[in-house]
């Protein structure tokens, strides 16, 4: 009886390929997650920035109003002062009693602190007053302290050519002011009077706002009265401001935390999974990728392609065509397993249709991993792919590759394959000798035939035997015991006449290796089966 088998992966250095798609994805997902990261993190910087810069714009608006309002009443007490020095310009004696000058700034001035008042007629001074120390309307009252520029001179004239001027002293109107905005850790500052003239025209006196450091900043707010030569200023420091605003910061948190989290598990897991191994096998799967070449395995005796070992390649944008080594040591750990081993079965059943057009006798086989072998969907997935009546697998083979322990007396293991022989089936041990287990599998269940690992056949011939894999005896040793458990024998890896002369004289029947032929497309396959069956019946 003839076979043959298609694999789903090498075993050529499985371990470097495998890690280099695993780091070039893992990478991926890294550049993925680094990029997501500092997306939000500009996005949350930059929006700290913007908000930052609206809520000291807003807080600065409102000491602005506040300073607007602190200008209006400073105004009002000024035109209030006006209206009293009038009155003490109208009613003032000529001897200037103190009594009487009291009274009316009792009377009318209740919340400016006047510091004196100069009455004057035809431009002398005819008496200047001042307040007793103790008076409510003294600016020894006053809970601010003292600086310059803080007095305006607020004049009236009488009917009678007398004119008042009053030295009012502006702080004193503040001080309510000054205690409020205290908590607030703001600072008001005041400018009152004229610098010299300029061009004939006053110009008004600027606040003068303490110099700071740079690490200890402060915002500054002037506005200056229209009606007085009076400014009033207020000067608050960064720091506040930036306490003010952080008080909403956990609000921004929040929110960009919702924002992330609806993203990272919304599109970007979605590009995670598109990106990770398991989302490009799916999109290999779906956009047909994956491709199959063909390995033969052939009679030494005559030469023959008795069969053909179905390699699976996987031909990515990214790089290239990929051999199974690089990503199905993977796959075989994962849930896509079955699907893969499905598309496999699937294709190799229409490629074995049309190699049996042109030669009835030659074999497929299926390789899977001992994991599918205890899947009871294995045997639906081969007659769904093959064929469902009784003989719809007596031209296939399914291989185990034993990389993995398995538990070969499992009742679910014993099932599949009594089933799968139960339909034509037979069944191999792939790369005997370095897998687990290979004797015990061999006692556990019927097996067909077993492939001798590339290793045993390319030692035959060399010089050195120093470990016992490389040593030829051992092949001899696999053939005696294949005889003894009545199982046929594949030798893979032949390279060489010498190691194929020696296969014969050991008695193997079929090998496979590049001596014969590297792995072609179906194609091929069938035109070389054409062309020997034409030199077969010219001959």
């Amino acid at each position: 009886m003839v076979f043959s088998r298609s694999v789903i992966y090498c075993n050529q250095n499985p371990r470097r390929e495998s890690s280099q798609m695993l780091s070039s994805t893992k990478r991926a997902e890294v550049a993925l997650v680094s990029v997501f990261s500092g997306v939000i993190l500009i996005f949350f910087l930059v929006y700290c920035i913007i908000d930052f810069r609206d809520a000291r714009s807003d807080n600065l608006l409102n000491l602005q109003n506040q300073t607007i309002g602190m200008v209006s009443w400073v105004d009002r007490n000024l035109d209030l002062t006006k209206l009293a020095m009038h009155a003490v310009a109208e009613g003032a004696p000529s001897d200037c009693q103190q009594e009487e000058i009291s009274s009316i700034v009792g009377r009318l001035l209740r919340t400016v602190a006047v510091e004196e008042i100069e009455v004057r007629k035809h431009g002398s001074t005819v008496c200047v007053w001042k307040p007793p120390v103790d008076a409510f309307f003294s600016s020894g009252f006053c809970q601010s302290p003292r600086s310059e520029n803080t007095v305006v001179l607020v004049s009236a004239e009488g009917g009678n050519g007398v004119v008042a001027v009053a030295h009012a002293d502006t702080r004193c109107l503040l001080t309510p002011f000054l205690v409020s905005q205290r908590d607030a850790r703001t600072e008001v500052h005041l400018a009152a009077g004229f610098d010299d003239e300029t061009g004939g025209r006053p110009v008004r006196r600027v606040v003068a706002f303490p110099e700071t450091s740079w690490w200890d900043a402060h915002a500054e707010v002037a506005v200056h009265s229209a009606a007085w030569p009076v400014s009033v200023g207020v000067s608050v420091p960064e720091t506040v401001l930036l306490e003010a605003w952080a008080q909403r910061l956990p609000v921004h948190i929040g929110l960009f935390a919702v924002l992330g989290t609806v993203c990272w598990f919304g599109p970007i897991a979605m590009m995670r999974r598109r990106i990770s191994i398991s989302g490009q096998v799916r999109g290999a799967l779906r956009r047909s990728e994956f491709f199959l070449l063909y390995l033969p395995t052939v009679e030494i005796e005559s030469g023959e392609w008795v069969g053909v070992e179905a390699l699976l390649r996987w031909r990515t944008r990214q790089f290239g065509t990929l051999p199974p080594s690089a990503f199905i040591p993977w796959l075989e750990k994962s849930t896509l397993i079955h699907d893969t081993t499905n598309w496999v079965m699937t294709q190799a059943a229409k490629d074995l249709k049309r190699l049996r057009e042109t030669n009835d006798n030659i074999y497929v086989g299926i390789n899977v991993p001992p994991s599918q072998l205890a899947d009871e969907r294995l045997l639906d997935a081969a007659l769904t792919a093959f064929g469902g009546d009784g003989s719809a697998l007596n031209r296939v083979m399914f291989e185990l590759t034993e990389r993995e322990m398995v538990d070969y007396n499992s009742a679910v293991v014993q099932d599949v394959v009594n089933r799968l022989r139960a339909h034509g089936a037979l069944i191999a041990l792939d790369d005997f000798g370095v897998g687990f287990s290979n004797i015990a599998c061999l006692r556990s269940i019927r097996v067909d035939v077993i492939k001798v690992d590339k290793s045993f056949t390319q030692a035959l011939g060399a010089q050195d035997f120093g470990s016992a894999s490389q040593n030829p005896a051992l092949m001899d040793m696999v053939v005696k015991i294949a005889r003894e458990f009545d199982v046929r024998v594949i030798a893979e890896g032949i390279e060489t006449k010498s190691q194929l002369a020696d296969l014969q004289s050991l008695g193997i029947r079929l090998a496979q290796g590049f001596l014969f032929s590297r792995p072609v497309e179906l194609d091929a396959v069938v035109s070389h089966i054409k062309e020997r069956q034409m030199m077969a019946e010219a001959s």
